[in-house]
């Protein structure tokens, strides 16, 4: 039994030593990695009432003040934070390279615009020119179509000879325009009188070319429906 007893006690004095030693350990590690504020935060709250009253005093704290989350700038971000002064070097120089991207995409924005601008300018320039040309196109249209109806009363009141000589003489879109313009009868009629017109030409060659236009004035008003077909040459 004595022997048993001093077992048991060296035993016991043996666990002792060893949870002392553990809590010595856990007490240094917290120390070294800074455990302990949070070690005195649980100290500094163990207080139930304490607790209470904090607990009761936060929501009204926090309504008081506004939240200021999203809000904070760099340099309360910052704040009590190891910055070296390289890094503060490479963030000046980021900015300094944003602030001149954005003053280089303001230049070219408003280069864009005058260019803009001008391109506007010029399509307004070119419509104002087009309107013109159309409106001098219709006067010269309109003049053209006078013109050419004086002639029309001309050469039909005209013996059917003579304006056959002087059709063989013009241009032969003219003188299409003109026919084109008459009845049937009196174009056919001096259409044929152009044919007799060109046979009496000594020259083979002249009277050749003559007898083409004919031929292909009247081709052309049978073509458009002028009712020439049983008078053409």
């Amino acid at each position: 039994m004595t022997r048993t007893d001093g077992s048991a006690k060296h035993g016991g004095r043996r666990s002792r030593i060893w949870v002392v030693a553990m809590i010595g350990l856990t007490m240094f590690v917290a120390l070294a990695t800074g455990g302990l504020t949070g070690v005195g935060t649980v100290h500094a709250t163990s207080d139930p009432q304490q607790n209470g009253e904090e607990e009761s005093a936060g929501p009204q704290g926090a309504s008081d003040k506004p939240s200021t989350v999203g809000t904070e700038s760099l340099g309360d971000l910052l704040d009590g934070q190891p910055v070296s002064k390289d890094f503060l070097e490479t963030l000046a120089k980021e900015r300094k390279a944003v602030e001149i991207r954005e003053k280089e995409l303001d230049r070219r924005e408003q280069e864009l615009t005058i260019v803009a601008n001008d391109i506007q300018l010029k399509l307004d320039r070119l419509e104002k020119l087009r309107k013109d040309l159309e409106d001098l196109y219709g006067k010269i249209t309109e003049v053209h179509d006078k013109e050419l109806a004086e002639a029309v009363k001309r050469f039909r009141a005209m013996d059917s000879d003579l304006a056959a000589r002087v059709f063989n003489q013009m241009d032969l879109e003219y003188v299409t325009k003109v026919l084109k313009r008459m009845d049937p009868q009196t174009a056919g009629t001096i259409l044929n009188a152009m044919v007799e017109d060109a046979e009496k030409g000594t020259d083979a060659t002249e009277r050749e070319r003559k007898l083409t236009n004919v031929r292909n004035v009247g081709e052309t008003l049978v073509g458009s429906g002028t009712g020439l077909a049983e008078t053409a040459p």
